[in-house]
């Protein structure tokens, strides 16, 4: 495996009451009263583009809140080969084996710059001791990885439907939020390594998505597309 110094900017501590994805956080369940004594201890931090957020195979000490951008989660074999099993987006907590003392099972490497706030797991777990409700949030969140995981192996497995059905349906997942049409744009290895699929059939699916405006055009430098997203549904329904 190899190994990439993890960049990171911090910025300060993290400001709870004004993060742009504070409903769908872990700590959304917590008011102002309980967020203030530990404000000191959330570290807001800034990852270049193609940067490693944390390793695979290595204990962790803190979950991650994505507040920016997106993390490819990426599970290195021992014959060398790569599977992107996973993609986190604005809300999404990474990290969750920290809650049971096992390492990484896969690298976070982002995808664009991501800002994310940094939560050591001993202050969630000495929290969730007097916090029924924080409990339960940290048991939605190990659901919501749970079926996002299964989501991944039915829908865009080899088998589980054309390669141009399959792409669809992984842009549908790759989605920016619920309130937009665009989604986050991955290079051809990714996607190919995401589905299963070479680099030739994947880069000739995304080029036809294009010339048929389902996807439109994306800038140097832009890390999304804007989508025609009634027609990736109807393509992703088979």
């Amino acid at each position: 495996m190899r190994y990439v110094k993890i960049r990171s900017e911090w910025l300060g501590h993290s400001d709870c009451s004004t993060c742009q994805v504070r409903s769908d956080a872990l700590f959304s369940v917590l008011d102002q009263a309980d967020i203030e004594p530990i404000a000191c201890k959330l570290d807001d931090l800034s990852f270049p583009a193609s940067s490693v957020v944390f390793h695979q195979g290595a204990l962790p000490d803190a979950v991650y809140t994505v507040r920016e951008g997106a993390i490819k989660l990426i599970r290195y074999l021992a014959n060398g080969d790569r599977r992107i099993v996973g993609v986190l987006k604005p809300g999404d907590l990474a990290g969750l084996e920290a809650f049971s003392d096992e390492p990484y099972s896969c690298s976070g490497i982002t995808l664009g710059e991501v800002r994310a706030c940094r939560i050591p797991s001993s202050l969630i777990c000495s929290l969730a001791e007097k916090n029924e409700a924080l409990r339960r949030r940290i048991f939605e969140k190990y659901q919501a990885a749970l079926r996002e995981s299964g989501a991944w192996l039915s829908e865009l497995a080899a088998g589980s439907g054309s390669a141009r059905v399959r792409m669809a349906r992984l842009l549908l997942r790759l989605r920016r939020s619920n309130s937009c049409d665009e989604v986050f744009r991955f290079g051809v290895e990714d996607l190919g390594a995401m589905l299963g699929i070479s680099v030739e059939t994947a880069s000739r699916v995304l080029a036809a998505l294009k010339r048929e405006n389902v996807l439109g055009p994306a800038s140097r430098g832009q890390f999304h597309f804007s989508a025609d997203l009634s027609a990736l549904e109807r393509i992703a329904a088979g």
